[in-house]
């Protein structure tokens, strides 16, 4: 089908399209910004709903980045590593360059960085605590863990000093002798 270049191709779409311009969360537009807050009132939408969503949302993806680099670094970094101080300033800079920057990101990436923020914090917990690197606080931490369920499945042997003399006090186990299938057949 020929369709002149910059015509929307499904027409049965276009209403979807316009409902994406009036999306909003707590009275502001998806589109909207911090700064921008005075262009959403031709729309219909109150200036003041779009800046105090955008400012919490800053917040919250300032947060949560800042949150998730460090437990990076806390946690999965070993302490001779050289490059952890070049990681521990940028763990600073960088939370900080996106909250000015954020000021003009629409509250719809702020929304979508949040959440994915949220989801690489939840996955990073995860693999820290499951496959840690080796030499670093977090594989401390699991060998810890694996030495106290260790402890608390082995059988608890309190009154007697030498375990060897557990040995010798019990009977060996006899190992059974494999028998021909003739034999086994008879015994059944």
């Amino acid at each position: 089908m020929n369709v002149p270049e910059g015509v929307f191709k499904w027409p049965q779409y276009q209403d979807l399209l316009l409902q994406a311009r009036e999306a909003s969360i707590f009275g502001a537009p998806l589109y909207g910004t911090f700064m921008g807050a005075d262009e959403v009132a031709a729309d219909g939408f109150m200036p003041i709903y779009t800046r105090i969503v955008a400012f919490i949302l800053i917040i919250l993806m300032t947060t949560t980045t800042f949150l998730t680099q460090r437990q990076l670094i806390v946690k999965n970094s070993a302490p001779d590593n050289p490059m952890v101080k070049q990681q521990k300033i940028m763990l600073y800079v960088f939370p900080l360059m996106f909250a000015i920057g954020g000021i003009n990101f629409p509250i719809g990436v702020l929304i979508y960085w949040f959440t994915t923020n949220l989801w690489s914090m939840g996955q990073q917990f995860y693999v820290i605590r499951n496959s840690p690197q080796p030499g670093t606080p977090a594989f401390e931490a699991k060998e810890a863990r694996k030495a106290a369920k260790a402890r608390a499945k082995a059988p608890a042997i309190e009154s007697i000093e030498d375990p060897d003399a557990v040995s010798e006090n019990t009977t060996p186990r006899v190992q059974p002798k494999k028998a021909s299938r003739s034999k086994r057949k008879n015994k059944q």
